[in-house]
């Protein structure tokens, strides 16, 4: 399976651990989510999930993108 990742600085493969996505979900109580930068949208990616990474994307490969988009009058979407 291989694994990308666009979130804020950290742009690449792999994935990253808990404690650093852990400020792109949560703010301090009693405190909206704060942007740290213009950047409205982060992401994961993972390609050839369940063992189907040697087949091709348009012939049984499943791949799965878990994307978040911000804005800053309305919040946050998670899909």
């Amino acid at each position: 399976m291989r694994k990308r990742r666009y979130f804020g600085d950290f742009i690449g493969s792999g994935w990253l651990s808990p404690n650093e996505l852990k400020h792109y979900f949560l703010s301090p109580p009693k405190q909206r989510w704060k942007f740290r930068s213009d950047n409205d949208r982060w992401g994961l990616k993972a390609e050839g999930v369940d063992g189907t990474a040697d087949l091709p994307s348009d012939g049984g490969r499943v791949d799965l993108d878990l994307t978040m988009l911000g804005n800053r009058e309305i919040g946050v979407l998670f899909h």
